[in-house]
């Protein structure tokens, strides 16, 4: 089968003041690259190679797409690409003749070129003078390979020096014709290979691929593969990759992908697409730059949906090659490792990874689905480290919402996450899911401040292991340490709400109310519901003091969601502190009436110590902290820091509690 870097490898064309070198793909005017993609390249030589005679439009994409599946609209766009990039420099030239339902012919005149020739600037080697054996080639030295190769501008300058050396130590005078030839085209390469905006690439966004089809039934399938690349991409030290999170919300847009990457705050996007036909698939992706709208690098890779491991491999290491190229420095630049070889396994692990990242519109169905298909992984490939590290953090985040027991709960997360890193003691999911027992379960945030620095120390770019050693901070009273890590966050996904809520905590637990309330609509923009607007606006409210008009706002959106029949206990706790500590001793009772009867739900007990607390019934508190000690309630370790418990800061009950939990 045909194949421009086997087939006359090393021979050189001329054709209307071009040089052409099909093995490298290199097109060249006057001694200046002219840049083609690689597809065009290889059109071209076949067009040249064969120019003495009509090409089919079958034979070309047979011979130049191979084993893949295109349309003729991929020949087409090739061929109309290929007429653009000559017609640039040659304009009153015809260089390609569409004969109708037919093929197409080249139609200049070709000459082919032997091994070694070496051409000055814009000089073409053709007969001089009518003499057919006056060819530059026939006196072209002891040059052995073809010269252009010297001056392929994508080659490291190191190489191409190396290569100048050997020819000026063979001692031919056109070699330095060479180097003066390779000099003046590198410059034009690194003009249109790597430009200066192209070059400061400090985030990138990997979009959700995009479907060539109207079908959507491959939508799952095309996230799945960005949040793969997303995945395999974590590792990198010197370039921030936004989270699967936070693109998730993309997957159905039809905005330019430089929108969404100005939306996303980074400086490029890879935007994918994906050819889905009786399990074969393509991938087309393009690194894009936010800023000027260029193209950086482009590729496409084929695959099949029982081999996905291979094609985001491929995916992402070629996108890893290119920001390196682009920006060499210190740091992590390797990718996060796959850990099996079983596609059925992998395919199930990218479905839990799928659910796992919508959870925060369906967060107990989304866990539930998750755990899923992590479990099936796990059936089918036992050892499957990364599968075993999510089901533990699916199971700690289970039993943090109380679908479990904590003991049974966190007893098999922590199992799940000491067997993952017995076979990979550098897997990040791992000593995250091992950082969040040891905070919420053993009350050991030395030790979780540990796990969480090492995961980030193996995955920078992991939003969750920020997020979480921000809270270990921030709940022991560091917001110093707190804020530098939520703002590692918020530099991985800018608009992660989790993030926003935590620096608007913050905010609250360090008495800066007024810095507070102007940054509350930025928190509150997350929250499209009304009615949990209101209330996160008046919780917030209620915990700088401004009692008044949290009350209206908790109010408005209890009596929304009570009509929609919903009957959530955190509104009345919020509303049973406020009425409380505003002196408004009838309504706090109706209220703690309501939080007594729905003991055993989240937040209730802690809502009950704060209300006690601020009505200053003292043995009622007391119980209340000691329930809220003995049910295990995650809130309790909120409780040093939270404004609620400032009146009771100095009694010795609470500071028995704070120690119970290591806290004081």
């Amino acid at each position: 089968m045909w194949n421009p870097e086997e087939v006359q490898n090393s021979e050189v064309y001329s054709f209307q003041g071009f040089v052409f070198e099909p093995s490298a793909g290199n097109l060249y005017h006057k001694g200046q690259l002219v840049e083609l993609a690689p597809k065009i390249a290889d059109c071209l030589a076949y067009l040249v190679q064969n120019h003495d005679r009509l090409v089919t439009k079958d034979e070309l994409i047979s011979e130049i797409w191979k084993d893949t599946f295109v349309e003729d609209n991929a020949l087409s766009y090739s061929i109309s690409q290929l007429r653009k990039a000559l017609a640039a420099i040659e304009p009153d030239t015809e260089f390609i003749k569409t004969v109708p339902r037919r093929g197409f012919r080249f139609l200049p005149s070709v000459q082919t070129l032997r091994p070694g020739v070496v051409l000055p600037f814009g000089e073409v080697p053709g007969p001089k003078n009518g003499d057919p054996n006056s060819q530059a080639v026939e006196d072209a030295g002891d040059v052995h390979s073809s010269s252009l190769h010297l001056v392929n501008a994508s080659q490291p300058v190191a190489v191409r020096h190396e290569r100048f050396r050997t020819i000026v130590a063979k001692g031919s005078v056109l070699a330095l014709l060479m180097i003066a030839l390779a000099a003046s085209i590198a410059v034009v390469g690194w003009r249109t290979f790597g430009t200066t905006d192209a070059d400061n690439i400090d985030s990138v966004a990997v979009l959700p691929f995009r479907s060539f089809s109207e079908n959507a039934e491959d939508r799952e399938l095309r996230l799945r593969i960005a949040d793969s690349v997303i995945t395999r991409l974590g590792n990198l030290s010197h370039v921030v990759v936004r989270p699967t999170n936070s693109v998730v919300k993309f997957a159905d847009s039809a905005e330019d992908a430089v929108e969404l990457g100005r939306q996303l705050g980074v400086d490029a996007v890879l935007d994918g697409r994906l050819q889905s036909e009786n399990g074969k698939l393509r991938a087309t992706v393009q690194l894009i730059s936010v800023k000027t709208g260029d193209q950086v690098w482009s590729a496409k890779f084929d695959g099949t949906t029982d081999r996905l491991i291979a094609l985001q491999d491929q995916i992402a290491e070629g996108l890893l090659a290119r920001l390196i190229e682009l920006q060499p420095v210190a740091g992590s630049s390797t990718l996060t490792k796959v850990s099996t070889t079983n596609a059925e396994a992998y395919d199930n692990y990218l479905r839990g990874r799928y659910f796992f990242d919508l959870r925060a519109a369906d967060f107990d169905g989304s866990l539930k689905k998750a755990r899923g298909y992590f479990e099936k992984a796990l059936e089918i490939d036992p050892h499957f480290t990364s599968a075993t590290a999510e089901l533990a953090n699916v199971i700690n985040l289970q039993t943090s919402s109380g679908t479990h027991k904590r003991d049974a709960g966190y007893s098999l997360a922590r199992e799940l996450a000491l067997k993952a890193l017995s076979e990979n003691p550098n897997l990040a999911e791992a000593h995250v899911a091992l950082g969040w027992v040891y905070q919420k379960y053993d009350y050991n945030f030395a030790e979780a401040e540990r796990s969480f620095k090492r995961a980030i120390e193996l995955n920078p770019n992991y939003l969750l292991a920020n997020l979480w050693l921000n809270i270990n901070y921030a709940l022991q009273g560091d917001f110093e340490n707190a804020k530098k890590y939520v703002d590692n966050a918020l530099t991985i996904d800018p608009a992660n709400a989790s993030a926003h809520n935590e620096i608007m905590n913050i905010l609250v637990r360090t008495k800066a109310c007024d810095e507070a309330m102007e940054y509350m609509p930025r928190v509150l923009d997350f929250q499209p519901d009304p009615a949990r607007r209101s209330l996160a606006q008046g919780e917030y409210e209620a915990l700088c003091g401004r009692f008044d008009t949290a009350i209206a706002h908790m109010e408005n959106g209890v009596r929304e969601l009570e009509a929609r029949g919903q009957k959530p206990s955190r509104p009345y706790v919020v509303l049973g502190f406020a009425y409380a500590a505003a002196g408004n001793r009838a309504k706090a009772g109706e209220v703690i009436q309501r939080l007594e009867a729905m003991k055993g739900n989240r937040n209730v007990g802690s809502g009950l110590v704060a209300a006690y607390a601020h009505l200053g019934e003292k043995e009622k508190m007391h119980r209340a902290l000691d329930e809220l000690y003995e049910s295990g309630d995650e809130r309790l370790l909120q409780m040093k820091v939270d404004p609620r418990y400032d009146i009771i800061r100095n009694y010795p009950k609470f500071q028995e509690i704070l120690r119970k939990v290591n806290l004081l």
